[in-house]
Formats: structure tokens, C-alpha cells, sequence
């Protein structure tokens, strides 16, 4: 059976490499306007995705401009801008997996996330290996990125401002899903996939993850066994204290309704926010997120000078 396995494997495997992966990118955004631009450089240029579907979440259609002056654009002419008011994440990824995008995989991101790779140069390397021979999704755990001590915004790019990270990563993950497995999400890190296809993760080649939550029968979101020798989604959730607090109190929740770690009175954390959700400095140093970008993409160089200082 092992030997069967194997074999099916390597066949598999060599079906893949030859394929011509297409990887697409799906994200809701709500007042991201300051980051987005940083997000896509890194996604469509540093890892090399296809193509980009972002989500406008705002009432009036703020990127509706930004849309129309960049179709020429030789990386920003690959994003298409969805209108997308009242209506939530799991409904934009899904439009954008089932209806809107012609790639054959697609990342389920926020712009506040960033996959970071180890062993490969591109996300369809990434692909090839770890979720094309098997079919259904592919599950990167989170590692959550600190504040760095940052208390308010500054012009600068996310991925230079906070260089520090939890030292283990977190249980949470995000997917990357087969278009012709997947069904619909079940949150924002599940997905619903067809006809017995697995989530799988970087254990190794064809590894099933187990993502359901022990005690609590329906609920699925992580993965325990947290691999993190191929790839990790950094999670920039933190930002500066005044952004966190905007983003957790002011904007709300893009799965719909008030955060629930927000007390609405004070316009604060929660005291009794769970720790995943309580800003920190961040422990280890890490700047593999910059690195990425500025070895691909060298106009973000400048920034390494130090007459950008960043006293905020």
C-alpha cells in the first residue's frame, strides 16, 4: 500500500511540476488604503501570484479611482477591485473562488497577512509541491507579528515598521484552496471542500492536517502540530496601538458586526480580551517579510536608509 502510494505520488507529483500553476489572490478591505499598495507589490511581485481580487468593503467604493487610473499598470492592472458593501469576508471569498477568478488556486488573505516562504522562490513552486499533486487546500499556519513599541501610524512600509514576532507560531491558519475542491468557507480559515478532498499542510508532500477543534465537535480553524520549515502566513494584526485600536473598535468586523473584543464605552480592548488579541512588542527579530520584498521589488530599498527615521 505504501509503495502504491508512492507511486501514485511521484506520478503525481510530475503531472504538477509540469503544469502551468496559476495562483490568484482573494481579500476583503475596509480603510487599508494605506497598506494595500505594499500588499500587492509583495504578493504580485516578490511571490509572483497571478492575479489579485480585492474586495472593497467601504460604502462609496473608495478604490473605485484607484481602480480606473491603474488597468494599465504593468502589476496593479492584474488586481481587479470588487464593490463589495454590507456583505461579508466568507462571501467575497467565495464570489471570488467560485464566480470571479479564472486561476486555478487562490490564497484567502487579509491585507494584514503576509505568506512568507522558506525552501521556495515563488508561490507557485509553493503550489507545485505541497497542494497541486493532492488537490483541496493547503493550510499555512499564522505567526503573529508584534507592535514593535509603535504607538501611531506612520508613512513607512508595514513590513520595515514591525520586525517583531511571536517565537512560536500560532494554531490559527489560513488556506490556500483548489478551485475545483472548494465548496464555500466555513470561517475565515476553514473552507468547505467537494467530493472528500483534504486540507493538508507542510508536514509534507500530501500531509492531511487535522484543523478541527479538540472538545468542540463542528468547530475547525487551526492546526496543533504548527510546521513551520516551508512557509508561515505573518500576521501583521497589531500594527501601531492607535491603528490596532481603530481596526478592532471603529471599522468593526468584515465576517459582520462589532468585534467582540472592543468594549464600545471606552473604545479599548477589552479587559478580558483573549491573548492572541492583546498587543505586544513582539519577542525575535525577523525581517524575511522585508527581505522578500526588497530583493524583488528594489524601490522599497530607500527605506533602509536611515534618514527614515521612525520616531512614532
Amino acid at each position: 500500500m505504501r509503495l502504491a502510494h508512492l507511486t501514485w505520488w511521484i506520478v503525481a507529483s510530475a503531472i504538477a511540476a509540469a503544469e502551468n500553476v496559476t495562483v490568484g489572490l482573494c481579500a476583503i478591505v475596509k480603510d487599508a488604503e494605506p497598506y494595500l499598495v505594499e500588499w500587492l507589490d509583495y504578493y504580485l511581485v516578490a511571490l509572483q501570484f497571478d492575479a489579485a481580487y480585492v474586495y472593497d468593503n467601504s460604502p462609496s467604493h473608495e478604490l473605485r479611482g484607484w481602480r480606473a487610473r491603474t488597468r494599465g499598470h504593468p502589476v496593479y492592472g492584474r488586481v481587479e477591485v470588487i464593490h463589495h458593501p454590507e456583505r461579508t469576508q466568507l462571501a467575497a471569498y467565495r464570489d471570488c473562488v467560485r464566480a470571479r477568478g479564472k486561476e486555478a488556486y487562490y490564497a484567502l488573505l487579509d491585507v494584514d497577512e503576509f505568506i512568507v516562504l522558506f525552501r521556495h522562490g515563488t508561490i507557485g513552486d509553493l503550489v507545485r509541491e505541497y497542494l497541486a499533486p493532492f488537490g483541496g487546500a493547503l493550510a499555512l499556519n499564522w505567526i503573529l507579528v508584534g507592535s514593535a513599541d509603535r504607538e501611531l501610524y506612520a508613512p513607512l512600509p508595514v513590513t520595515k515598521r514591525f520586525q517583531y514576532r511571536d517565537a512560536a507560531p500560532s494554531v490559527a491558519v489560513k488556506l490556500i484552496v483548489a478551485r475545483r475542491d472548494y465548496d464555500r468557507s466555513r470561517n475565515a480559515h476553514v473552507a468547505r471542500l467537494r467530493g472528500g478532498a483534504a486540507h493538508h499542510d507542510t508536514s509534507a508532500p500530501g500531509a492531511v492536517a487535522s484543523l478541527e477543534v479538540p472538545g468542540k465537535p463542528g468547530v475547525a480553524c487551526c492546526n496543533r502540530a504548527r510546521p513551520r520549515d516551508v512557509a508561515l502566513v505573518y500576521h501583521y494584526r497589531f500594527l501601531s496601538a492607535k491603528e490596532y485600536r481603530a481596526k478592532i473598535c471603529d471599522r468593526g468586523r468584515l465576517l459582520g458586526g462589532v468585534d467582540a473584543f472592543c468594549d464600545r464605552k471606552t473604545g479599548e480592548l477589552r479587559a478580558n480580551a483573549p491573548p492572541h488579541m492583546v498587543p505586544r512588542r513582539g519577542d525575535v527579530f525577523d525581517d524575511a517579510a522585508w527581505r522578500a520584498l526588497t530583493r524583488k521589488v528594489p524601490k522599497y530599498r530607500v527605506f533602509d536608509d536611515e534618514a527614515w527615521g521612525d520616531a512614532f
